[in-house]
C-alpha cells in the first residue's frame, strides 16, 4: 500500500482546474482556448504523477529526502508494485 507524502497543494488546485474546463466544453467555447488550458493542466497533472511516484519509490526503496539511505529490506511484491506504476505512467 502508498503510504508516501507528498505536496497535496497540486491536487487541490488540479480539483479547481478541471471544472471550467468542463464547463467551458459543454458550453462550446473555442476549442483552440480550451485545448491550450488542457495542455497546461496535462503538465499539472504530470508533475502531480512525478510527485506521488517519487514519493512512493523513496519509500519502497529506503531513501529520505535529503537523498539519504536508509537500510530497508525490498522485497519482490514492492520491486514489482513499482514496475507496474512506472509501466502505467509511460503508456
Amino acid at each position: 500500500m502508498f503510504h508516501a507524502t507528498f505536496n497535496i497543494l497540486p491536487a487541490s488546485i488540479l480539483t479547481v482546474q478541471v471544472n471550467p474546463h468542463a464547463s467551458a466544453i459543454e458550453a462550446g467555447s473555442d476549442c483552440g482556448a480550451v485545448l491550450q488550458q488542457l495542455a497546461a493542466l496535462r503538465g499539472a497533472v504530470n508533475g502531480l504523477v512525478y510527485e506521488v511516484l517519487e514519493g512512493h519509490l523513496r519509500e519502497t526503496f529506503g531513501q529520505n529526502e535529503d537523498g539519504v539511505q536508509v537500510p530497508r529490506q525490498v522485497s519482490d511484491t514492492d520491486m514489482d508494485q513499482s514496475i507496474a506504476l512506472i509501466r502505467s505512467y509511460l503508456k
